[in-house]
């Protein structure tokens, strides 16, 4: 099982897997993430706290603030080992810093960094991804190529070492560099 994955547009963890994290029966996280969203979806427990109490202004009014549990916890279910259904649930980032505050010692520092740089490295391959989607503009990439057989040529570089160190080029800034484009012929300008 992956450690974070994406669902529906959005970095998710299986509670299952945090639940091995954070040192927990499963079915004790999954009756805490229960109790987190009937929490959530009872408003009438909000409306009862003073703002003046919370330090909050008239525009962050408690008892107009509702929680979407499902931007904290998906319900979803998985095969178990007899091939039968079960539930389980997909915590968002928010969710694991939900379950994270819950939690106190080494095993709430050791959940908290280890989702914290579990999402950041996912977050960090998407963007990275959302960026090679970006930039792949035969226009640029044939400019930049020009450039680099230019540079090439100057430095009176082989042809299969100037191939070599524009693939590296465009691997190592994220431009995809298209295969139709490498020819086997000497560099010409």
């Amino acid at each position: 099982m992956e450690n974070i994955f994406e669902y529906n547009n959005q970095l998710v963890m299986d509670s299952r897997l945090v639940a091995g994290m954070v040192g927990k029966n499963h079915k004790d996280l999954m009756r805490d993430i229960r109790g987190y969203i009937t929490a959530m979806e009872d408003g009438s427990n909000l409306s009862r706290l003073n703002e003046e109490d919370l330090g909050w202004d008239e525009s962050t009014r408690v008892a107009e603030r509702r929680f979407a549990p499902a931007d904290f916890f998906i319900g979803s279910n998985y095969k178990d080992k007899n091939n039968q259904e079960r539930p389980c649930y997909l915590l968002t980032k928010m969710g694991c810093e939900f379950v994270a505050n819950k939690l106190t010692g080494t095993k709430g520092v050791l959940f908290t960094a280890t989702y914290v740089s579990e999402f950041n490295r996912m977050e960090r391959i998407e963007n990275e991804k959302k960026m090679i989607g970006e930039r792949n503009d035969f226009g640029e990439i044939a400019s930049i190529m020009k450039e680099f057989r230019l540079w090439a040529k100057a430095m009176k570089m082989p042809h299969c070492q100037a191939m070599e160190a524009m693939t590296k080029f465009f691997h190592n800034t994220g431009v995809p560099f298209p295969e139709e484009m490498v020819y086997n012929a000497p560099i010409k300008i």
